[in-house]
């Protein structure tokens, strides 16, 4: 099951340059530890949060549409000539498809205009613990649904 990014509880501890988010932000040094071993800090793809209380890495994949164009801009998909909410049901149809496919632990999240110039998002919430392969295998498999669904 997909959830939405703003019924979602997201604090965010470390920016994708991996440096803290403000200077009133304490994270565990457990959690450095196990970011660091799992080489998250090195993605610059995501951010070091904490989701609905729960510490872990959110690797996160901005959509860019615009208003005139609407225009679907990713690395694994083909361009596109869709509507903002076209663009939203294609992210919903690859979260669905990947929620299924991934362990339970793992959370896909849709952010509609969330993102940098109210880019729609869809993210990945790897909680601590997740080890690198795990993640690695999830990333494929995102961008596996990613083709087929584009």
């Amino acid at each position: 099951m997909v959830k939405k990014m703003r019924e979602e509880s997201i604090e965010y501890l470390r920016n994708r340059c991996w440096e803290l988010c403000h200077e009133d932000v304490s994270v565990p040094e457990e959690i450095d530890k196990w970011a660091e071993k799992e080489g998250f800090g090195n993605e610059e793809e995501g951010y070091l949060v904490q989701c609905n209380g729960q510490y872990g890495y959110l690797y996160n994949e901005e959509y860019w549409h615009d208003e005139q164009t609407d225009t679907l801009a990713k690395d694994f998909a083909i361009e596109h000539q869709l509507k903002s909410g076209e663009v939203l049901q294609r992210l919903y149809e690859i979260g669905n498809q990947l929620s299924s496919k991934v362990e339970e632990s793992i959370l896909v999240i849709v952010g509609e205009k969330t993102g940098v110039m109210e880019a729609h998002e869809l993210c990945i919430f790897f909680p601590f613990g997740v080890d690198n392969p795990t993640y690695k295998e999830t990333l494929n498999l995102f961008m596996q649904v990613g083709k087929t669904v584009a």
